[in-house]
């Protein structure tokens, strides 16, 4: 496993910024001073160390702390390519759904929120502990929204995100 003194040898790191700079030239181009990673179509920032692809938050983590993250790392803001050090913060895998944003298949436009056909009305849930959780149905997805947000805060607290 590459050390943290071995990655600083190729790469700088602006915890204030989030962004990585090359240190050292690669053999075919001139890499020196040039903003390092790629984003990737998923939005995360990739960068390839030594024939090694890393995620660079979690490289930033690595940087800045001198340890793999042994958990996953969620960005505070729901921006994946946001890699300031200030946003990004261990998680759980669960801790880290929690702050993702709404599906893209949401047909309600609230995360949290779906229609149920049968009753004809607006229905809420959460998932808790990895139990789904129903918090109501409702006349508007609005105040169904509304109870998903307020369960959202009290299971998930700062790692609520109402998307």
């Amino acid at each position: 496993m590459i050390t943290q003194k071995r990655i600083m040898e190729f790469v700088s790191y602006d915890s204030i910024t989030g962004i990585f700079y090359w240190m050292a030239d690669c053999p075919s181009k001139k890499m020196r001073g040039k903003v390092a990673g790629t984003i990737k179509d998923d939005g995360y920032v990739c960068i390839v160390i030594c024939g090694i692809k890393y995620r660079a938050h979690r490289l930033a983590w690595f940087y800045s702390h001198g340890l793999w993250p042994p958990k996953d790392i969620d960005h505070i803001n729901g921006v994946r390519n946001d890699n300031r050090l200030i946003n990004l913060r261990e998680a759980t895998k669960s801790q880290n759904s929690h702050n993702s944003k709404k599906p893209l298949n949401n047909a309600s436009g609230f995360k949290g929120v779906h229609w149920h056909k049968h009753h004809k009305k607006w229905c809420s849930g959460i998932q808790v502990n990895g139990v789904k959780k129903h918090l109501g149905s409702f006349e508007t997805p609005e105040e169904a929204h509304e109870a998903y947000k307020n369960a959202s805060n009290k299971y998930h607290g700062s790692y609520a995100n109402h998307g």
